[in-house]
């Protein structure tokens, strides 16, 4: 065993390969020369064997680079962002860079950390706190730190321009799928549970304006009407706020809804408990459909039939969107757009895992 530090050399000796087949298998880029797959596991055993980590100080005075990436991610408890930014981390592990992970649930906030940025610290930034990057003072501040040089991405959002590149979910055709879902098992009365703000104009680009499109566009190709009385916003996507409103939604005076879309998994989540504790049942006085795929769902009772998306994967292909621009490259799309599916449960009244109907 050697003393001190281990070096690229005595990893390449002990894989007996090349030191530059090391540094490329080391900092992912086996694609450049196609190294093949068993040649990769022998240095990566070799390297783990010795116990082998990079010399960042060193690294970063050759490459200018500090290996550390920053994420400002909104809503830090969230169990949503917290499946994206532990994707977006385990990437960035996997090509040897650190992330730094900030809550920029606020405007303050965001401005805040991409203010320190300004000083350097960290190779690039991705934003994940969703279409407000795009509709506030932060904007700027983003725009000014690519000018400066540091690349940055979108997540849950539009891109700005054509220099920072955005990763998305199909916000409209979710809750769309949702609404044709419920009215495939003979819904006619579906109300969408949302949050303060969802009636915008028809150019607004955001998730809520997204949802809320989604749901009147499936609406009207059912040939079912639009009643405003049953969209019901509460002040935050919270399970207090789905609680509230289907508190509300009870109340109403009859016909009233039959089934509900909402706009969150957490506001579905919080619907489930407020039929409860009103003495009703789902799905059999309101079935219920929620949006996000969040692993609570499924432990619910009933469990939540919910539009699930590739969270994991949001975080994954940011990291390797900023890691592509930092390498001088650019991303095949700048506004990409994941798809969605649903994921059937018992809270729709459906049969679990069967068909669609």
């Amino acid at each position: 065993m050697t003393s001190g530090r281990v070096t690229i050399a005595e990893v390449a000796r002990a894989a007996g390969v090349s030191k530059a087949t090391v540094s490329l298998v080391l900092n992912g880029r086996s694609g450049a020369v196609a190294i093949s797959a068993a040649t990769q596991a022998t240095v990566l055993a070799a390297a783990a064997r010795l116990r082998y980590s990079p010399n960042r100080a060193a690294r970063s005075l050759r490459s200018r680079r500090t290996q550390i990436l920053t994420m400002l991610l909104s809503q830090l408890v969230s169990p949503y962002f917290a499946d994206i930014a532990a994707a977006a981390q385990s990437a960035a592990a996997e090509r040897d860079y650190e992330l730094n992970i900030i809550d920029a649930s606020s405007t303050t906030a965001k401005l805040r950390a991409l203010e320190h940025l300004r000083g350097g610290g960290s190779d690039g930034v991705i934003i994940a706190t969703g279409y407000r990057s795009t509709r506030d003072e932060a904007l700027d501040a983003v725009q000014d730190l690519v000018r400066r040089g540091m690349p940055a991405v979108m997540v849950l959002d539009r891109s700005p321009d054509g220099v920072i590149p955005a990763i998305r979910i199909d916000n409209d055709e979710g809750i769309a799928l949702a609404v044709r879902h419920l009215v495939g098992l003979g819904h006619r009365r579906i109300a969408f549970l949302t949050v303060q703000g969802s009636h915008p104009l028809s150019e607004e680009q955001t998730s809520k304006a997204d949802r809320y499109h989604g749901y009147r566009r499936a609406l009207a190709e059912a040939g079912l009407p639009f009643a405003p009385a049953w969209v019901y916003q509460a002040p935050a996507q919270t399970l207090a706020g789905g609680r509230d409103l289907v508190h509300d939604l009870l109340a109403s005076p009859t016909p009233r809804p039959t089934a509900a879309v909402a706009f969150n998994d957490p506001l579905a989540l919080g619907a489930l408990r407020a039929v409860h504790e009103a003495g009703t049942r789902v799905p059999d006085d309101l079935a219920v459909v929620g949006f996000g795929g969040i692993e609570m769902g499924q432990y619910a009772v009933p469990a939540l039939s919910t539009i699930d998306h590739p969270r994991a994967a949001l975080g994954r292909e940011a990291v390797g969107t900023l890691l592509t621009l930092l390498d001088g490259g650019s991303p095949d799309e700048v506004d990409r757009v994941l798809p969605v599916e649903l994921l059937v449960r018992e809270s729709c009244g459906a049969r679990m895992g069967g068909p669609l109907a």
